[in-house]
């Protein structure tokens, strides 16, 4: 009896022996998975945090080279590292999102996040902007910058900013020229009769108007097509514009007239803008800041690099007398300068 309980209790010991051996083999794998279940935690919210970043889209009707693109792509660069990856911006080129005057009514009702459009188109929702359109008006690139980056560029975002359009930046498209399929112009008598493309807006009709040509206001989108089918003779943009939109492709003849210096207008939806805490609010002021002076340098680069392009794809240059062009643009300063007259006398001014 005494061995049959000695021999039972020394099984009942092996038996918690071995219990606690696997007890003790199995603890380190548990843990290990523990660890292993604690990193994936830790890991998930940077998995999170980058499938929820805020996007907004921005549109505009160049091409991909063309220095809007450049300027877009550097701010989105400055937006992604200075939130973390919080925000995102998403850039539709070649008027994939609608015409200028289309973005800029979707950015003021909010359907559009962003955009970058021609003030001109600017001036059909704030009319003070119109003032930028008119011929011969700046006198370089110093006396441009004086005037948009200065009180009187601040007093016009800000009427854009009362048509429920916040306001970035003022960027750049440049020193417009004509160019055209029929003809060199060498003076203001070889400009009469030819069908120019224009922008939909009245003081650029007045202004070919007066300079002797057919005014043909059009979107950009149809413009290609249009002088491709002999619709119209030509256009009137800047170098850069014109080389990256292969305008030397349908035009043979590029005249220097420099009739106005066009700006754009960087814009964003303020239901957009009202989405961001004032930190955010800061740091896509300064982007916007940076990347206008970047696409102001990108834009002044490609124009002077397009002339030599533009010769070598056959375009033929000359450089009429600016002064016969001034001269004869004096009626278009009659008919709309007027409304415009403070705002005229403000800029000429400017030193």
């Amino acid at each position: 009896m005494y061995k049959y309980k000695t021999g039972m209790l020394i099984v009942c010991l092996l038996v918690l022996v071995l219990i606690f051996g696997a007890a003790c083999e199995q603890q380190p794998q548990d843990e290990e998975e523990t660890e292993e279940q604690l990193e994936e935690i830790e890991e998930q919210p940077e998995e999170t945090e980058a499938t929820e970043a805020k996007v907004f889209r921005v549109g505009h009707v160049v091409s991909r080279e063309a220095p809007f693109h450049v300027g877009l792509e550097k701010f989105n660069e400055l937006i992604e590292e200075r939130t973390d990856g919080r925000y995102k911006i998403e850039i539709y080129p070649d008027a994939q999102l609608g015409d200028a005057r289309e973005m800029t009514e979707g950015v003021q009702v909010g359907s559009l996040d962003m955009a970058v459009v021609a003030s001109a188109f600017v001036a059909n929702f704030a009319p003070s902007l119109g003032v930028l359109d008119m011929p011969y008006l700046f006198r370089d690139n110093d006396h441009v910058e004086e005037v948009l980056d200065g009180e009187i560029g601040q007093k016009l975002a800000g009427d854009v900013e009362n048509q429920n359009i916040k306001f970035l930046g003022w960027w750049e498209i440049g020193w417009r020229n004509m160019t055209n399929s029929s003809r060199p112009v060498n003076s203001l008598e070889d400009v009469a009769g030819l069908r120019i493309r224009t922008m939909p807006n009245p003081v650029h009709e007045s202004l070919w108007r007066q300079l002797g040509a057919d005014p043909v206001p059009m979107a950009w989108g149809d413009a290609f097509t249009a002088m491709q089918q002999g619709a119209i003779d030509g256009q009137e943009n800047p170098l850069a514009t014109i080389y990256v939109t292969r305008v030397f492709e349908v035009n043979d003849y590029v005249a220097i007239t420099e009739h106005v210096y066009a700006p754009a207008a960087f814009v964003m939806s303020m239901s957009a803008w009202n989405e961001l805490s004032d930190e955010d609010k800061e740091i896509f002021t300064e982007a916007a800041q940076e990347a206008t002076v970047y696409q102001r340098e990108e834009n002044r680069q490609q124009d002077i690099d397009a002339i030599e392009k533009l010769k070598d794809e056959g375009m033929e240059f000359t450089e009429p007398d600016r002064q016969e062009f001034m001269d004869a643009v004096d009626e278009v300063y009659e008919r709309h300068g007027e409304e415009f007259l403070d705002s005229i006398e403000q800029i000429q001014g400017v030193e």
